[in-house]
């Protein structure tokens, strides 16, 4: 069974852990971690460690009893602004998906392309050239130009 914390401590013990060292942490360590990710001075940690420390207790000097408000207030904001950003985002890689889906299914969709219609025409060029049965010499004209229609209508398009 656990206990609350304020049976073990006095009220003034607890308002001060609550206003004053709690936020002071907080602070300490998100101003660390940022300079130690940045690492603008190096990998020296004891010199990011001396910079947080006065960050911070130059933020705790210009107004001490309103820490614990100014940290809630502004870490909800960046909470409310974090959502929408991931929402716009997940919306946007949505949107950008059906797109891209669409115009891969519509490429598809197009039948043969330009380019292999082309080579398909060059190829039967060929076997009707060589082509001796004047039957088969006729269907291959006929394939020839059913290939000859689907190129100009695809020169249409574009």
């Amino acid at each position: 069974m656990a206990f609350p914390i304020e049976n073990f401590l006095s009220p003034n013990l607890t308002n001060m852990l609550i206003t004053f060292v709690i936020p002071f942490l907080i602070i300490f360590t998100v101003l660390l971690a940022a300079l130690k990710r940045t690492r603008i001075l190096g990998d020296n940690l004891f010199i990011y460690v001396i910079i947080s420390l006065g960050l911070t207790t130059m933020i705790y000097a210009i107004n001490p009893n309103n820490i614990f408000g100014f940290l809630t207030s502004y870490l909800f904001q960046i909470g409310v602004i974090g959502s929408i950003i991931a929402l716009i985002g997940i919306i946007a890689v949505f949107f950008f998906t059906i797109i891209r889906k669409g115009v891969e299914t519509a490429s598809k969709a197009g039948g043969m392309k330009l380019e292999s219609i082309l080579k398909e025409e060059r190829r039967l060029e060929q076997r009707i050239m060589k082509e001796g049965d004047l039957n088969r010499r006729l269907q291959l004209l006929q394939q020839l130009e059913d290939l000859q229609r689907k190129e100009r209508a695809l020169r249409y398009r574009k």
